[in-house]
Formats: structure tokens, C-alpha cells, sequence
């Protein structure tokens, strides 16, 4: 399958994916294409991360991406698997324009920042549109678990539901090759640029308790450095 050699190519047919949404409800055709190329500023990459966790119909395609990143290192030369390609069809407006699923192959290639930022969406409503192999699994209705591994950490976080709009999250820190326990790495949970909570992880565990459905940073550090962060964007 030929892709194409054109940026603004690729970009003129992922807008024209993201126009066929529906106006009073999504960001906007040019928006949404420059997020998924990962052309968009840090504000505006949240600001779009908060309404892709409410919009299903935006998020399907960025998760069927974000599910191939996640099985493979995806490199220039690999081919699309047919059964991922089949998956694009189903979530495209029809009538399809024959060169929408080459832009999409290209991108499913190169875009490593969709990786990144669907790391964290989780949904309790829809477990199966947040479903990825490997990286993040829904254990029940109430329960979500993501792993995210980083050079000298790898962090657990397991985001129960514990009332209407409120979850507990628990935090568990291990060493990523032999799986012990990491003591006194210090988690803190943000909102924005605000610290809501910090908490040492006594034998590798820290627990935030009550907290409001929404988009935060959980930020893994020691005294002289940042371990690793995850990004949850969590949602009814």
C-alpha cells in the first residue's frame, strides 16, 4: 500500500475525517488533525485530551492507532495488519475517500505521541474503547489497571470506582526487570500546574483516595530527579 509523501496531503484528509463530526460538539476539523500529528501546543493538547475522553466518535480512530503502537515498535516499513485496517473502515463516515485509509496507514506508522497520550483515558462506560493489550486492562466495571514502564521504574496504577464521579487511585512501584518493590519513591498527583496530593510510597504503595473524575499527572520522583509520569484522563 503506497502512502503519502505529502504532509499537507495527509493533513487535508485527516481534516476532512474530523469535518464530518458534529460542529457544536467536537473542537474542529483543523484542531483535531493537528493534535493526532502531534502539530498542537501543551494547552491545547489538553484542552483536546478533555474532550476526546468525553467523544467516543473522535477517540475511536486514535485508539485503533494507540492499539497497534502498543503491540509493536512500528516503523517505516512495517506493514498495517489487515485486521487494523478493517477496524479503520468500520469507525470511517461513509462515503470514504480512496486515499483516507492510505493517510491513516501513514500515520499509524509515524505518530509516536498517540501512544503518549492515550496511555491514560479510562473509562468506566466503555472499558472496551480503552481496552490496550499489554498496557491497560479493565479487571471490572469498577476497575482499571494501566502499567507504564520507564527506565529505572514501572509503575501500577489501579483506578477503582468508588461512588458517582469518584475513584480511588493506588500507585505501586516496582523495578522493571525483576519486579521487587521500590520504597520512598515520592508520588505526586497534579491538576494542571497544582500539586493536589504527594505521598512517599511506604513498601512501594501510595494511595489517593476520593478523587473527582477528571484529567490528572501522576508524577514519580525521588530527590534528584523525575522517574517516570503517567497522564489519566478519567471518565463515567
Amino acid at each position: 500500500m503506497n502512502t503519502f509523501d505529502s504532509d499537507t496531503e495527509l493533513h487535508q484528509h485527516l481534516a476532512w475525517y474530523f469535518s464530518t463530526g458534529l460542529p457544536s460538539a467536537c473542537p474542529g476539523d483543523e484542531v483535531l488533525a493537528d493534535y493526532v500529528q502531534g502539530r498542537l501546543g501543551k494547552h491545547a493538547c489538553e484542552a483536546v485530551e478533555e474532550h476526546l475522553a468525553l467523544c467516543s466518535r473522535c477517540s475511536r480512530t486514535v485508539c485503533a492507532a494507540a492499539v497497534v503502537l502498543q503491540e509493536q515498535d512500528v516503523v517505516q516499513s512495517s506493514p498495517v495488519p489487515a485486521a487494523v485496517l478493517e477496524q479503520l473502515y468500520d469507525h470511517i463516515p461513509r462515503p470514504q475517500p480512496p486515499a483516507l485509509v492510505r493517510a491513516l496507514t501513514r500515520l499509524l506508522r509515524q505518530l509516536g505521541p498517540v501512544r503518549r497520550h492515550f496511555d491514560g483515558l479510562i473509562s468506566f462506560r466503555q472499558p472496551a474503547l480503552v481496552y490496550v493489550r499489554g498496557r491497560k486492562k479493565a479487571i471490572s466495571k469498577n476497575l482499571i489497571v494501566l502499567e507504564k514502564t520507564f527506565s529505572s521504574i514501572k509503575l501500577l496504577v489501579e483506578v477503582e470506582k468508588t461512588g458517582p464521579h469518584r475513584a480511588d487511585i493506588k500507585v505501586i512501584v516496582t523495578k522493571p526487570r525483576t519486579g521487587a518493590r521500590c520504597h520512598g519513591v515520592r508520588i505526586d498527583l497534579c491538576a494542571g500546574k497544582k500539586e493536589l496530593a504527594s505521598f512517599v510510597a511506604v513498601r512501594g504503595e501510595a494511595l489517593f483516595e476520593n478523587i473527582v473524575f477528571g484529567t490528572y499527572r501522576l508524577i514519580a520522583r525521588d530527590d534528584r530527579s523525575v522517574l517516570g509520569d503517567v497522564r489519566l484522563s478519567i471518565k463515567e
